[in-house]
């Protein structure tokens, strides 16, 4: 291949807002979810990363509440072995799985 063109280049987005704060579980059918405190602390809880081999998503606090987003793993693993809390408006992270572990590669909380 000696020349690629992308248009329209875009992300499946999925915006979370639990009633009352909360577990949720995404399937990764979305590369962005944007996800609501204004209710309540939510944790978002990644599949295994056996379960999402080559898989990358991002998280983002979308909101300006005192109420933390927490990433965390199936099974109790962690992002690079430590706490992922979004806390502040805008915070996010984007984690990949290499099949063993997710990855933080980008991200500001």
């Amino acid at each position: 291949m000696t020349d690629l063109t992308v248009e329209a280049f875009r992300y499946d987005t999925e915006f979370v807002d639990l009633a009352g704060g909360g577990l949720y579980q995404p399937d990764l059918t979305s590369a962005v979810y944007l996800v609501s405190g204004y209710n309540g602390a939510v944790e978002v809880r990644l599949p295994a990363a056996s379960a999402a081999p080559g898989r990358q998503a991002t998280i983002k606090k979308s909101d300006p509440s005192g109420f933390a987003v927490s990433v965390t793993v199936d099974g109790g693993a962690q992002v690079d072995s430590h706490a992922m809390t979004l806390g502040g408006p805008g915070a996010h992270i984007t984690v990949v799985s290499d099949g063993g572990y997710w990855y933080e590669v980008a991200g500001r909380y």
